[in-house]
């Protein structure tokens, strides 16, 4: 009950102060398998006392949840097994007769875990999480019980796809002790485990966030307005620069990420030599993001996309000077979603020439 009071104290201090992270909205499944470490464990019972060490074993799980934008809920059903490696135990009852433990440590269990992501601006999205369970323990040769099962979790995902993510995580994992009668007196046996697991998710925000992603082709520009008749001026006036004809232009961003690719290098360097053509009063970046993820995290990720367009606007001679930084969030979608949608017209950085 000890390790079980850390656990949640730690997690209770730390999760409220995670930002959170993008990730889509709504429901998700996921499904691993892993290495499972399980812990030297002791042996008590009355008038008998031993220890037992086991070999490497092995884990299975299975999760379906549910995604707020940032912190999220799911249900697992887990599996592990280890096998003994050597175990002693002495009985020192009367007429009592010793018997070793031997065979496989095996543990089943459904958990209910909370998590949250941590935004680096990347690919990569570490997170930590808690959960409490109940299931079932069996030692081949000890006894089996119900149990009451913990656990606290370190991990990282790696976005792969639209809707997929790949995940690597630390499980410290442990239940109540298992008791049993079949080494001829009541025996307690700890149940610690150490699991690595890794595996996929996939989540179904674009399934339930309605409509399909809709191509985004811009207007084209106006036309000039047609020439005035004026009285030829009495001095030849030198000929106007025109400003050029698209003095907006678009830079989009790949799912939950600042960083400028090589396409949307190119539409800045389009944009930086377009305002030296005429001398612009002003150069609007307003960033905007999709509405998969929470508003606040939404709101920080648009202004990191539109800063990262004003530093190659300036690397492209732009004065700094010059440019004037808007963030929009999930506000002025391209296309309209619903919340939790990843919308890759959204995702984007408007330079306006003025």
């Amino acid at each position: 009950m000890k390790r079980i009071g850390i656990l949640t104290a730690a997690a209770a201090f730390a999760l409220p102060t995670i930002a959170q992270a993008q990730v889509a909205e709504g429901v998700y499944i996921g499904g691993g398998a892993g290495v499972n470490f399980h812990q030297e464990a002791d042996i008590d019972g009355n008038q008998l006392n031993g220890d037992a060490e086991f070999d490497l074993g092995f884990a299975l799980m299975g999760v379906v949840g549910y995604s707020f934008g940032g912190p999220r809920i799911e249900g697992e059903l887990s599996f592990r097994q280890n096998g003994t490696d050597k175990a002693n135990v002495v009985n020192t009852g009367v007429g009592a007769i010793n018997t070793t433990p031997n065979g496989d440590f095996s543990t089943i269990v459904g958990m209910l875990n909370v998590y949250y992501d941590i935004d680096t601006g990347t690919v990569v999205t570490p997170y930590v999480g808690a959960g409490i369970g109940g299931g079932y323990a069996v030692y081949d040769d000890t006894g089996d019980d119900p149990v009451f099962a913990y656990q606290g979790i370190v991990g990282a995902s790696f976005y792969l796809a639209e809707n997929i993510d790949a995940f690597i995580d630390y499980r410290y994992f442990g239940t109540t002790d298992v008791a049993g009668k079949r080494l001829g007196r009541n025996a307690d046996v700890e149940n610690i485990n150490h699991t690595v697991m890794a595996g996929f998710r996939y989540s179904f925000g674009d399934v339930f966030g309605g409509a399909e992603p809709v191509a985004y082709n811009p207007p084209p520009a106006a036309p000039p307005p047609p020439p005035v008749a004026r009285p030829a001026p009495l001095v030849a006036a030198a000929p106007a620069v025109r400003a050029p004809a698209e003095s907006r232009f678009l830079v989009f961003f790949d799912f939950d990420s600042a960083q400028v690719a090589g396409g949307g290098q190119q539409v800045i360097r389009d944009a930086a030599n377009a305002s030296r053509i005429v001398a612009v009063t002003r150069i609007d970046v307003t960033g905007h993001a999709d509405r998969a993820g929470g508003k606040a995290y939404n709101q920080r990720l648009s202004q990191r996309r539109a800063q990262a367009v004003q530093r190659q606007l300036v690397a492209n001679g732009v004065p700094e000077k010059d440019i004037v930084i808007y963030a929009r969030g999930e506000e002025d979608n391209l296309v309209p979603t619903r919340d939790g949608v990843r919308e890759p017209q959204n995702r984007r950085v408007e330079i306006v020439l003025n």
